[in-house]
């Protein structure tokens, strides 16, 4: 049998350690098992949807069956769910109109499983769920307003917001942010924490890499379960969770690793080896000595006023009281006002535009008093990778329950500089200094060989206030409304951060780029404080706040920013002069020219600096030694002449930045639309990804696609904006009641078209309507292109922690922390693969084995022979990207053991995943 390997997808390592009769471990679960059985539905207050999402949560691990009921049942996706479940925990009665449904392959840890009940027809159907006892436990009803006219599945656009909503605070009922992923690049659950990295540099043998993650870098390379996060740290006499979880998952952190250019281990933190070196930006964001209260990020958070938020009388609170997202009382974990342990999950998905991967928590706040109205916001933060390398982060608070008359959501960071998880004191050397321009604020150390850049005005959703200081822990409580992150005066300069929650705090400062926020001495947490606006939030709507970081190490490059780098589309007065501005720093020379170039045929660095126009007619703009030595930040600026000549439709005016010695920066782009001139008549055009036809179509094997472009009227009182997939219904996109005759932006995001047929070419017709003339459309063009065939595995596979007397045996089957799923972005006529494992044998680290003996259903396996996991996979026509998730690895994975004298330890094991060709 000739076996040829295709792709070699990782190495990961089993775990294993037999305690002697003299050591006990205990493990802190203080959630593992729930006193209440409970279920939801996800995404079940939305018409026209053929799935939902059932998350259940049964009392005991006996309790891991339910049946489905409905006078419909055979519109019932029976294979969906056996393809969830395995074919034998699906059983279909048609006499009785059920099916009955064994959880037991969902089963995990904290007694929580997540399934899709989907049905086949488009025709309206209630179905009742039915526990062990026979209890109805839930309902819910398929309902379906307009049948298609086709069998395709769209995902509706994100739905342009109302003039009446501010810009900074949009109010929307969206759709659910974390349901159960449906396929490819939608969000994928994952029960263990990991980090994401951006694009790495090469620089003098080393790689320098981006990564963002949730909590601690420490527990995030070592993929510490969500589950273990949220649950108290492992304290000598301490109380449970009075001084902060084990790790604060609230915080959106990121990092730079220099790691070695080849064969780099990110799997852990190692600290002692001089060949890594990890930068961090946060207090507690690493093992520190004498500061065991504050390991695992306890000073970055997100949280609500959910407890206080209004006075006697129902008059607005002006200081709400506001807590951290862990409770500060001792000896329980009940207090949801803060963080509902139980509902904290992880997920991760790849970004349509950048192809790398992001990253969302979600978690609940609830306030249930015993007498009054129940309370609850789910906040889910999600953070992604920009082109530029700066990481976008966005906060969202969603009502789950009664209407909260004023509501007002927070996100703090605190600002701590860490090299190797060492600091030298948190706050006295830290400067806080100003992007220029009202953008935000970055923050450096002589000390170290980084800053940290936070962008807090002219994104979407920007935060309606936020102040340069102040910061706490996540186990602080607000004792009343004259405590952070409040002031008890109108000034509260540099101590707390906001005078109340109208205060747009720092917001408005006018500092130059590179000036003091706080001036040396100031006494003050160095961090940054946002708040939403104070909102009327109904049941179902969400509030979004986002705000930008950036990660700068330091290097001889040129850092070259830019402030108006988004796509802009362009007015009259623009085409005749056009404005482009940003700063730069640099650390190892006094002298810079910037250039720019528009429309260039070559996007080198070294092109525009030889072809392009120099900003200054002086050429080298300078700085003095000082300015350098701190890596000052110098706003620059240019007026760019004539764009009139330009073509109508989008253009790119490229900058770079260069010194006496050749160094050049990134080259940064401006990207820019020329409109066409508004006429009468309505017109659309596509703008992003790029221009299509029906014989070129736009080529991709992701199934999400984000697609922008313009539209002018020059005359109607009411337009309307519609597009459709294959010729298909028409969809709303926006409507508009009062036009002002300008060029608009629209945008389709994160439309998913999974169910498509791969083997042809599909279209998306834009369309604009007004009361008086013709339709006018534009229409994207688009088709499969072949992509890779990836591998989502577990993390860490465990067979557990035992204890046996000498002579004793023991079967124990394997958990893993993450389902392993194989996503095949290939065309149709790929070949057939098989997943394969070889496992070495198991040892210690003193290279002692163990005696054991592993089984594959039931048969047994040699050291380093080859397991056919999975066999054939291939794509399927009928779906963009084929998803397929092996649910039966644990059941026919076994290790037998048996304890020899005085033998204990932790044993580990290499696993080697490999898809090779179908036989």
């Amino acid at each position: 049998m000739n076996h040829k390997s295709l792709n070699l997808i990782t190495i990961i390592t089993a775990l294993l350690i037999i305690i002697t009769a003299a050591f006990s471990i205990n493990d802190s679960q203080a959630y593992a098992i729930t006193s209440t059985e409970k279920i939801s539905f996800e995404d079940s207050h939305h018409d026209n949807k053929k799935s939902v999402t059932i998350n259940y949560q049964p009392e005991t691990t006996a309790d891991m069956k339910l049946r489905i009921k409905s006078d419909q049942i055979d519109n019932i996706a029976i294979a969906e769910l056996k393809q969830q479940l395995g074919d034998d925990n699906v059983k279909l009665d048609l006499n009785n109109q059920s099916i009955d449904l064994d959880l037991k392959q969902l089963e995990l840890d904290d007694l929580q499983t997540s399934f899709k009940l989907s049905v086949k027809e488009t025709r309206n159907i209630k179905v009742s769920i039915v526990n062990s006892k026979n209890k109805t436990i839930g309902e819910h009803e398929f309902k379906f307003k307009d049948e298609p006219k086709n069998n395709q599945t769209e995902a509706d656009p994100q739905i342009a917001k109302s003039d009446e909503v501010s810009k900074n605070e949009p109010e929307t009922s969206s759709n659910n942010p974390e349901p159960t992923p449906r396929l490819g690049q939608d969000w994928q659950r994952h029960n263990n924490l990991k980090v994401s990295t951006g694009v790495p540099t090469i620089r003098n043998g080393k790689q320098i890499i981006p990564v963002m993650y949730f909590g601690s870098l420490h527990y995030a390379l070592s993929h510490l379960s969500v589950k273990s996060s949220v649950g108290s740290r492992d304290r000598v006499g301490a109380d449970d969770i009075g001084k902060g979880r084990k790790n604060n998952i609230s915080a959106a952190n990121s990092a730079i690793i220099v790691a070695p250019e080849k064969n780099a281990d990110l799997n852990s933190q190692r600290i002692n080896d001089p060949n890594y070196t990890y930068y961090t930006t946060t207090f507690g964001d690493g093992e520190m000595k004498g500061h065991d209260s504050y390991w695992g990020s306890q000073r970055n958070f997100a949280t609500t006023n959910i407890e206080t938020f209004y006075a006697s009388g129902g008059k607005k609170k002006l200081r709400p009281q506001v807590n951290g997202v862990d409770p500060v009382h001792t000896f329980t974990s009940t207090n949801r006002r803060t963080m509902d342990p139980d509902s904290a999950k992880f997920y991760v998905r790849q970004d349509p535009d950048t192809q790398l991967e992001m990253q969302k928590i979600v978690f609940n706040q609830t306030y249930d008093p015993i007498f009054g109205k129940t309370y609850s916001i789910q906040i889910s933060i999600t953070q992604k990778f920009l082109p530029d390398g700066s990481i976008n982060i966005q906060t969202e608070f969603k009502n789950l329950a009664n209407k909260v008359t004023h509501f007002t959501g927070f996100v703090f960071r605190d600002i701590t500089f860490m090299k190797n998880s060492d600091f030298d004191g948190r706050d006295s050397k830290t400067k806080m200094l100003s992007l220029g321009n009202n953008e935000g604020i970055y923050a450096s150390r002589d000390s170290n060989d980084g800053r940290i850049e936070f962008k807090l005005n002219d994104i979407d959703n920007e935060p309606y206030g936020w102040a340069g200081r102040g910061t706490a822990s996540t186990f602080f409580k607000g004792e009343d409304d004259k405590l952070f992150p409040f002031a008890a005066t109108k000034n509260p300069k540099y101590h707390d951060a906001f005078v109340n929650v109208l205060d747009t705090g720092d917001k408005t400062e006018p500092i130059p780029a590179g000036k003091q926020w706080l001036p040396d001495g100031t006494i003050a947490e160095k961090g940054i404080s946002m708040h939403t606006g104070d909102k009327t939030l109904d049941k179902g709507k969400s509030i979004f706040m986002s705000y930008q970081t950036k990660l700068i190490e330091k290097t001889d490059d040129i850092q070259l920013r830019m402030y108006n780098d988004n796509p802009a589309l362009l007015d009259e007065d623009d085409l005749n002069e056009f404005r482009i501005f940003g700063n730069w720093h640099h650390y190892e020379d006094r002298q810079v020219q910037i250039k720019y170039i528009v429309d260039s045929p070559d996007e080198s660095p070294k092109y525009i600096a030889e072809k392009g126009t120099p900003i200054s007619p002086k050429g080298y703009i300078k700085q003095n030694e000082l300015e350098q030595f701190h890596g000052v930040l110098h706003d620059w600026e240019a007026e760019v002449p004539n764009l009139k000549k330009l073509s109508p439709g989008p253009h790119k005016i490229s900058v770079v930045a260069f010194d006496t010695h050749n160094h050049y920066s990134v080259v940064k782009p401006v990207n820019i639309v020329v409109p066409d001139i508004a006429t009468d008549v309505p017109r659309i055009k596509i703008d992003t990804p790029k221009e299509t036809s029906e014989e070129a179509p736009f080529e991709t094997y992701n199934n999400l696609i984000n697609i922008e472009g313009n539209w002018s009227d020059k005359d109607s009182k009411e337009l309307t904006l519609t597009y459709s997939v294959d010729n298909g219904p028409e969809k709303n996109l926006d409507h508009i009641l009062n036009n002002h005759g300008q060029n608009t932006r629209f945008k389709l995001h994160d439309f998913n078209f999974q169910r498509l047929d791969k083997s042809k070419t599909h279209s998306i017709r834009f369309t604009i309507k007004d009361e008086n003339n013709p339709p006018q459309s534009d229409t994207f063009y688009f088709k499969h292109k072949d992509g890779p065939l990836e591998l989502i595995h577990p993390g860490k596979i465990s067979f557990g922690n035992h204890h046996l007397v000498p002579g004793q045996s023991k079967k124990v089957k394997p958990t893993l922390d993450n389902r392993i799923t194989l996503i095949d972005y290939r065309g149709l006529n790929s070949s057939p693969l098989d997943l394969t494992l070889t496992i070495d044998e198991l040892k210690t680290q003193d290279n002692r084995n163990l005696n054991y003996n592993l089984q594959w259903d039931n048969s047994p396996v040699k050291p380093h022979e080859v397991l056919t996991i999975h066999k054939k996979i291939v794509p399927k026509q009928n779906q963009w990207i084929t998803v397929t998730t092996i649910n039966d690895f644990e059941k026919k994975l076994r290790l037998k053991f048996k304890k020899k004298a005085h033998e204990t330890g932790l044993y580990k094991s290499k696993w080697l995943w490999n898809f090779v060709d179908s036989v």
